[in-house]
């Protein structure tokens, strides 16, 4: 009966295999990710491919604050942190700036006046 292998032995033979076989590992992870990566992206949300897709396609497409299609990354989930409702889809930047202001209407409120009371006309 053969021996069974340590778990260095089992790590070593991965890693001579990963050595001399890069390129391909890195095509299949890419792969995979690439159509997995929706999937992947939405589990925090609770949310699948058709419920993202019916979400984007009730927005017209766009990001609900700015009103412009996606650009090179996808529109991404904007939740409610406290809660954990979903409130729509947004350009990445637009929903990390509601993060940064902590989705602090009153925030956001001045932070507009603000821009308008001291932007070149």
């Amino acid at each position: 009966m053969a021996q069974r292998k340590t778990i260095e032995e089992k790590r070593a033979t991965k890693n001579a295999w990963y050595a001399k076989n890069k390129q391909k590992a890195n095509r299949k992870q890419h792969a995979w990710y690439a159509k997995n990566n929706l999937l992947i992206s939405l589990r925090p949300y609770k949310l699948t491919p058709a419920q993202y897709e019916e979400m984007a396609r009730e927005q017209g497409f766009v990001c609900a604050i700015s009103g412009l299609p996606p650009g090179k990354r996808r529109l991404v989930v904007d939740h409610h942190h406290a809660s954990g409702v979903n409130r729509g889809l947004l350009h990445h930047s637009i929903n990390a700036a509601l993060g940064l202001f902590q989705d602090n209407p009153e925030w956001l409120e001045r932070a507009a006046a603000y821009l308008r009371a001291r932007s070149p006309r």
